[in-house]
């Protein structure tokens, strides 16, 4: 019996056990991958916020240290008055070391820078009325009135470059006297800010409230510090206060938001897990496709055992009858009405045993993967002439009442007409045995379109009045060797193979089978079958044929065969097969010369004259040399007509591979053992002529 676990391999439903079970790992990895890719991201944007902090904080820093310059220059102004003024270079000199982002220091008294450091810049901006400038003078004019100390820029400054401008309005008696003036050099101010963060995997940008008077890049930036040339996001900002002014800070790492390049750890732990899963999944499945093996060899066992049992019986019943009807024809050899009478009951016994027999091969066949289609044309004219010669008898024997329907579209169709047939016979021959006396079997065949071109579909329905299938046994009336009752308890008897036979050849030709049964009022069997149809030109020539062979058959004299005075040269290496097939053939009155292997037939043939033999009947298996080598060496001799002679096998090679063998090794025909007289009558008839 063939195992559904093939070795090796899983089975389609541990597959799809697996498919889910490796959903369920991807499931897992993702959210676990999604959960440390929200934590990572979480923690990257607090620390580029922490970052953003410090460099608002450094800003302000700068920009307070600044203004307390500022304030000390003012102090000392107040102090010492214009003697301050006289070392104002010196002083500012001492001021500026301790903040590097100062670039320069004005003392402008009555809004006129009079004094600048370094000395340097003085011919550039001394005398410079920045309350008259159009530019800085309204921005000096609010320091004025707000009386406290801004900031404004970037601009350009006069001495050259870019700066911020710390003005803090000195006041004598609420009467303003003089600015005390710092120049915060961008530049600078970046590398102080750079220098302080002391990161350099972050690019930053600052700006500040809206002024039209104020330099900023393209994006709108004061300042920015970028490694790159890209833009920088604004996934993080943050604002704050700097002396009269808001203003903002955003950053992002080099290169932008980068998470999963921060995950490389996290991703290869998951990745590990994740390969873990799926081998833990796959031993799990691997396991249980084990179990279920070892429980359906357990099964399958108990099935051929089973199996093993019923056949003992049933091939045990057929050959008592046959033993004892043959030692009671001994004992009443002149009583030609009992030998009669036993012959029949023989013949009914043989032909069943025939049958228990072919069902086991063919199921041992198909399991095999051998059973392959053999394609022909049908004369679908056919189907209602073999049911009614088959059936209406037998169920006219039973006391039944048996009736069929056709509705056919198509005259011929394409398809297995054997195999057709054995499913026909298997399902209406099962009704017929378990449908008592007085019941009826109906068999109804209606042909329909296919929406698949060139296709046609056949759909056969058998129903019966019988004993019917339970509603326990009916999804397992398609597995091998299971029968609902053996054939003690319902005297009837079979091996269980029918059904599953009906099934796989069903399956073969891309059909289905349904069954409905109820014990105690019948079943009800539906197959559909599709077929394909002839071309215009296959139907043509078929029907030609057809109109030929019409023809031809009105020439047959029925009460003579016309084989009197013609040899047959008969290959067969068994002594009892031998003596069964001479009598046969020389029953219709033909010679026959009998040789016992393959080598003495090819020697025979060379040995007489070319128009001696009329025909070979050639066995497969024979010593020395098989059938299909004999007539290979037949087809190749010198003389044409022993070359050409009708070489027709004889063989207890059955099966549609052995009747394809046979006609490729060169012989004209093939007929199955035990022999059935009126097919080699037929067979005869048209190789004879």
């Amino acid at each position: 019996m063939k195992n559904e676990k093939v070795k090796g391999k899983l089975p389609r439903e541990l597959w799809l056990m697996y498919a889910g079970l490796v959903c369920l790992a991807i499931l897992l990895e993702t959210a676990f991958l999604y959960a440390n890719y929200t934590i990572v991201e979480s923690n990257e944007k607090s620390s580029a916020k922490a970052s953003a902090e410090k460099i608002a904080a450094s800003i302000q820093s700068e920009m307070q240290h600044a203004l307390e310059t500022t304030n000390l220059l003012k102090d000392l102004y107040k102090v010492y008055g214009n003697l301050f003024l006289e070392d104002f270079n010196k002083i500012c000199n001492e001021l500026s070391k301790d903040n590097l982002a100062i670039g320069s220091l004005y003392f402008a008294p009555g809004g006129v820078i009079k004094y600048s450091y370094p000395a340097e810049i003085d011919k550039a901006t001394e005398g410079f009325a920045m309350l008259k400038d159009p530019i800085q003078g309204p921005k000096a004019q609010k320091a004025i009135d707000d009386r406290k100390a801004t900031v404004a820029g970037p601009h350009h400054l006069i001495e050259g470059g870019e700066g911020f401008i710390i003005r803090n309005p000195i006041f004598n008696r609420d009467a303003f006297v003089a600015f005390s003036i710092i120049i915060l050099d961008k530049e600078r101010l970046i590398n102080q800010i750079a220098l302080n963060l002391r990161s350099t995997k972050y690019d930053f940008a600052v700006w500040k409230d809206p002024d039209p008077t104020a330099i900023t890049d393209a994006d709108g930036f004061a300042f920015s510090k970028r490694q790159g040339t890209g833009k920088i996001s604004r996934d993080i900002q943050l604002d704050f206060p700097v002396l009269n002014d808001t203003w903002h800070v955003v950053l992002e790492p080099v290169g932008g938001w980068n998470v999963l390049g921060h995950m490389k750890k996290e991703v290869c732990i998951s990745l590990f897990v994740f390969a873990l899963l799926l081998f833990l999944f796959y031993m799990y499945v691997l396991g249980v496709g084990r179990k279920r093996q070892l429980q359906m060899e357990i099964m399958a066992n108990d099935a051929k055992n089973q199996f093993l049992f019923s056949m003992s019986h049933d091939i045990r019943t057929p050959m008592n009858a046959i033993i004892g009807f043959t030692r009671l024809m001994k004992q009443n050899i002149e009583d030609r009405q009992k030998v009669e009478d036993y012959i029949s009951k023989i013949n009914d016994s043989s032909n069943f045993l025939l049958s228990l027999i072919n069902n086991v091969l063919e199921m041992a066949r198909i399991e095999s993967g051998k059973l392959v289609l053999d394609e022909g044309i049908i004369d679908t004219h056919k189907f209602e002439h073999v049911t009614d010669t088959v059936f209406t008898d037998l169920a006219k024997s039973k006391g039944i009442t048996f009736s069929n329907d056709y509705e056919l579209l198509s005259d011929f169709v394409l398809g297995d007409e054997t195999k057709i047939r054995d499913i026909t016979l298997n399902i209406v021959s099962n009704a017929i045995k378990y449908t008592p006396a007085g019941g009826y079997v109906k068999l109804t065949l209606k042909e329909s379109r296919s929406e698949k071109p060139g296709y046609t579909i056949f759909t056969a329905v058998a129903e019966d009045s019988g004993i019917g299938i339970s509603k326990s046994f009916l999804p397992h009336i398609f597995e091998e060797f299971s029968r609902e009752k053996n054939t003690t308890d319902s005297k009837v008897s079979g091996t269980g193979l029918g059904m599953p036979i009906v099934k796989k050849l069903i399956d073969l030709m891309n059909g289905t089978i349904d069954i409905e049964s109820e014990v105690g009022k019948g079943t009800k069997v539906t197959v559909v079958l599709p077929l394909r149809l002839l071309s215009e030109k296959q139907l043509e020539e078929v029907k030609l044929a057809k109109l030929k062979g019409k023809n031809d058959e009105s020439n047959v004299d029925p009460s003579s065969t016309g084989f009197a005075g013609k040899r047959i040269l008969l290959a067969e290496d068994n002594e009892l097969n031998a003596e069964i097939a001479i009598a046969v053939l020389e029953e219709m009155g033909l010679k026959v010369i009998r040789v016992a292997d393959g080598f003495k037939c090819v020697q025979v043939m060379e040995e007489y004259d070319e128009d001696y033999f009329s025909l070979v009947l050639m066995d497969i298996q024979m010593p020395n040399m098989d059938g299909y080598e004999a007539t290979r060496n037949i087809r190749a001799m010198m003389n044409p007509k022993k070359a050409h002679i009708p070489i027709l096998a004889m063989t207890a090679n059955a099966f549609d591979e052995d009747r394809k063998r046979a006609l490729e090794a060169g012989m004209d025909g093939h007929l199955a053992k035990p022999i059935d007289v009126q097919e080699l009558l037929q067979k005869l008839r048209q190789m004879l002529g």
